[in-house]
């Protein structure tokens, strides 16, 4: 099999920085760690699939456009440059309120960052955050769910910044729209996408501060399946190779 280069490398080695903690000093690899697969108990199961069940598609083709011109303000040049400077403080923030309000999951890698953030604290997880951009989450409304948020955005914009675009939905999921704003033409703000069969896919989640998240476990069982499927094998082995670093960090500071 053909790694990528990343993953043709040596054993990692940690040394005591100047912290006092271990630190990953050369990239690794030394046969990928195979996540464990999810099995869900007869309950867990039951409640997933509850959920998958009432959740809902809808039959308007791919590529349909919802919120486009809804709002009497057209944006201005500085209207785009100012939520393109703001705009950390303003999606994320309203992302974590609709889930608050009403209901559904946080995945992807914003919630990765997060969890490997919860576990080792910002200094020290620094090295294991991966760039991404838009906020990835499950619901059992995705129409619903990206209307609302793109009518958020304009709202506190006080323009037509903001509209939603459906997309083709993955095979465990009845349903995907996505949220757009007229400042980023390349990378939509958030994902919504509806809740995945757990026989297809299975998962599991914790709750913090009235925000439901996937587990990074059950993240990384995902990206073991998503690494056979060549389309997607790449993201996935390196988010993999990622949880790999982050475990044999995670033991050297328990091993301290």
């Amino acid at each position: 099999m053909n790694l990528p280069n990343i993953l043709q490398k040596g054993p990692m080695q940690l040394k005591i920085g100047g912290s006092g903690f271990p630190s990953v000093t050369t990239p690794f690899y030394s046969g990928m760690i195979e996540a464990e697969p999810i099995q869900l108990t007869p309950q867990e199961e039951s409640k997933l699939m509850d959920r998958y069940v009432e959740s809902k598609g809808d039959t308007r083709p791919v590529g349909s456009i919802i919120g486009s011109g809804d709002h009497q303000n057209n944006p201005t040049q500085e209207d785009i440059e100012r939520f393109r400077r703001e705009r950390n403080k303003i999606v994320p923030p309203a992302v974590k309120e609709d889930i608050k309000k009403r209901g559904g999951i946080f995945h992807g890698k914003h919630n990765l960052n997060k969890q490997y953030q919860r576990r080792l604290g910002k200094t020290k997880a620094s090295q294991f955050i991966q760039e991404t951009y838009d906020y990835d989450v499950w619901v059992g409304d995705p129409l619903s769910r990206a209307d609302n948020m793109q009518r958020k955005l304009d709202q506190k914009m006080k323009c037509d910044i903001a509209y939603a675009v459906k997309q083709p939905a993955p095979k465990d999921s009845k349903s995907r729209w996505i949220v757009r704003s007229r400042a980023n033409d390349d990378n939509p703000e958030v994902d919504y996408v509806g809740y995945p069969d757990p026989t297809q896919h299975p998962y599991r989640t914790v709750s913090r501060r009235g925000i439901e998240y996937e587990t990074i476990e059950s993240s990384m069982a995902r990206e073991e399946v998503l690494k056979h499927v060549p389309m997607r094998s790449f993201k996935a082995r390196r988010a993999l190779y990622n949880y790999q670093q982050f475990k044999h960090y995670e033991r050297g500071i328990k091993n301290k």
